[in-house]
């Protein structure tokens, strides 16, 4: 594959999103097939999934030091930043 995105649906009772709720847990393309649009059509297509599935709002995470310009996707197919979320890591030896 030169592209990849993995979403599903989820009821959270004790979240306040309209339910169900999508998520789109990974987007990715591999290097030599970058900026050809092809995360922007695997993305709205993913959209259109869970939509049919009953999916009533769809997040996604998104790394802010990404350096594909992730960002770019996401606002243009409607998302936006509504947290910001802090990230722990370690180093292991």
């Amino acid at each position: 594959p030169a592209a990849i995105t993995l979403g599903g649906i989820d009821d959270l009772p004790d979240d306040p999103r309209p339910q169900p709720v999508g998520l789109i847990s990974s987007v990715g393309t591999v290097p030599e097939h970058r900026r050809h649009g092809l995360a922007v059509w695997l993305v709205a297509e993913e959209l259109h999934r869970l939509k049919r599935a009953g999916a009533r709002h769809v997040s996604l995470y998104v790394d802010a030091l990404n350096p594909m310009r992730a960002y770019d996707v996401y606002l243009k197919l409607g998302f936006e930043v509504v947290y910001e979320a802090e990230v722990w890591e370690a180093t292991v030896p």
